[in-house]
């Protein structure tokens, strides 16, 4: 296991109400034609994705959009649950193409998109000390 290997002294793990291994499901939006996987798979200097993402933890989900464009990567999330049979509401349709039209995203069919790959995993969340701000002693949930 990769944790066995980590330099305990400086390594913290992220822990929530005593768990350590976080559950979330995350459903990706895609055209039919696959177009942000495309962006993606060819490296487009701008490109995007949609998810939807939900914790276990505590049950929150988000809409999720991530923009890149040259080096730069920009997650904006909107609360709250956003799809309905696998495609955005007409809320989560006005967030996504509010978000992309803000970073310069040209024309986007988002009523086409729908739920094309879902994904449920559990994840663990490590810490570097010192590879943050330094002040992770003081962060809730780091142990």
């Amino acid at each position: 296991m990769v944790l066995a290997l980590m330099d305990r002294d400086n390594t913290l793990v992220l822990e929530i109400d005593g768990e350590r291994s976080l559950g979330y499901s995350s459903a990706y939006l895609d055209s039919p034609e696959l177009s942000t996987f495309q962006l993606a798979a060819r490296r487009r200097r701008q490109r995007f994705k949609v998810r939807t993402r939900r914790y276990d933890s505590n049950g929150a989900q988000f809409l999720e959009v991530k923009t890149r464009f040259r080096a730069q990567t920009v997650k904006h999330r909107l609360p709250g649950e956003h799809l309905a049979d696998g495609v955005l509401t007409q809320r989560g349709l006005g967030f996504v193409a509010d978000v992309l039209g803000d970073a310069g995203v040209g024309q986007v069919d988002l009523p086409r998109f729908a739920t094309t790959l879902q994904i449920d995993y559990r994840r663990i969340t490590l810490f570097l000390v010192g590879s943050g701000t330094g002040h992770h002693r003081h962060r809730p949930g780091l142990a």
